[in-house]
């Protein structure tokens, strides 16, 4: 028998696919483009309305001190909050190898959102809900159950979020680094949580880069980001930093400044995968030295288009201004390879 929830999935994917390949290209996104980062609004996470179909989703992922980690992942594409179907999925790790995973696809029709802030309901229960708490921080409750895997989670904003335009359509991290508790549920068991945890948001995405590597990583007083989005082999589109330092600053980097070197690979279904990397930032005032070593490889595909989990340790060191950290942190990152 053919899986029933694969068919819906390769519908939706399909239907990705075909939107993302035949819109066509602007000037803005044949031109060398840079990321200008500027504060984002509690506003800016909302499901945002098109008349035209498009590509949206709120990414969402967790590292624990139990030695699970979390990848909760709302994808949708369609069009005037009628069209289309969403995505959703959970993706549970132990000691980065994949445990459990479970997916649903909804026709958009079926999802209730609103228009003021980040508010998404199903069945009339609330899935993810931002917020400002009474400290002025940056709050998602995330509460997602699929066919026996649950996730109920609550991620307080520790740095400032930002938004920019990528030239393909916006990309933004409300939640750049967030304290998170709460509990997963998985074969009955509730497994209190706590640890660190991220939340993007892209927004009218109307093409995908080829490929990306995009990563992250974290000391006490600082946080990186960075996105090398791929136009082809050889080309980029834009290779995004974005560096948190203490509650409220944040600092995009000219790509002159950035260095991002791999020196072992590893042969994965079809491709080269980086394994071992180094990434350096070399600013006036932001210096990064850190090395990169993949611990475990999460593969999934679906209509060609490719995806690689990687948990990775990440150690070196960070200087901003006069002040220096040693960084060692156990991140999520990802490999993403489109037709």
């Amino acid at each position: 028998m053919i899986n029933k929830v694969l068919i819906p999935q390769a519908l939706a994917f399909f239907f990705i696919f075909l939107i993302t390949i035949n819109i066509p290209v602007t000037e803005s996104f044949e031109q060398s483009y840079s990321y200008d980062p500027q504060d984002f609004l509690l506003e800016d996470n909302i499901y945002y309305l098109t008349d035209y179909f498009s590509l949206q989703w709120w990414y969402i992922d967790a590292v624990f001190d139990n030695n699970h980690s979390i990848h909760i992942g709302s994808m949708t594409v369609g069009s005037k909050g009628k069209y289309g179907f969403f995505l959703f999925r959970i993706n549970l790790y132990k000691d980065g190898l994949l445990l459990e995973k479970k997916s649903k696809i909804v026709p958009v029709i079926f999802v209730e959102f609103s228009q003021d802030k980040l508010l998404i309901k199903l069945n009339g229960k609330e899935i993810l809900n931002g917020y400002i708490d009474n400290n002025n921080r940056m709050v998602l409750d995330v509460s997602l159950e699929i066919r026996g895997l649950e996730a109920n989670l609550k991620l307080i904003g520790l740095t400032k979020g930002w938004k920019g335009d990528t030239g393909h359509g916006w990309w933004s991290c409300p939640l750049p680094k967030a304290m998170v508790n709460g509990t997963i549920t998985v074969n009955n068991e509730i497994i209190p949580v706590n640890g660190t945890g991220y939340q993007e948001h892209g927004w009218d995405v109307q093409r995908l880069h080829k490929n990306w590597y995009w990563g992250k990583f974290t000391s006490n007083n600082s946080n990186v980001i960075f996105s090398q989005n791929m136009k082809n082999k050889w080309e980029e589109d834009i290779f995004i930093v974005v560096v948190n330092y203490g509650e409220e600053n944040y600092s995009s980097i000219a790509r002159e400044n950035i260095v991002f070197d791999h020196q072992e690979y590893t042969y994965n279904h079809g491709r080269l995968i980086p394994i071992k990397s180094n990434f350096q930032i070399n600013d006036d005032d932001i210096n990064i030295n850190v090395e990169i070593e993949v611990q475990s490889i999460h593969f999934s595909s679906l209509i060609f288009m490719n995806h690689w989990r990687l948990h990775t340790k990440v150690t070196g060191t960070i200087t901003i201004g006069n002040y220096t950290e040693n960084i060692k942190d156990f991140q999520i990152m990802e490999i993403f390879y489109f037709p």
